[in-house]
């Protein structure tokens, strides 16, 4: 991906996260910035994880990215 669109996972997966710290005070775990990652990519994941994990905010942090805010 990266030689054919540029795409920098590192630099995405830092960006997430830097956004996630400026609105949440939170470092996500790299699990989830995995598969945050994934869903950018469309590629299909699987998460199985118990209650109260963090399921919810791979599915945030491309909005954060995008800078997508309350209106």
């Amino acid at each position: 991906a990266a030689t054919e669109s540029g795409y920098d996972s590192r630099r995405v997966r830092a960006a997430m996260n830097d956004a996630l710290k400026t609105r949440a005070n939170y470092d996500a775990h790299p699990w989830q910035l995995d598969v945050a990652v994934a869903l950018l990519l469309r590629i299909d994941c699987l998460v199985v994880a118990g209650t109260g994990s963090g399921k919810t905010t791979p599915f945030l942090l491309p909005l954060l990215l995008l800078g997508v805010t309350k209106s």
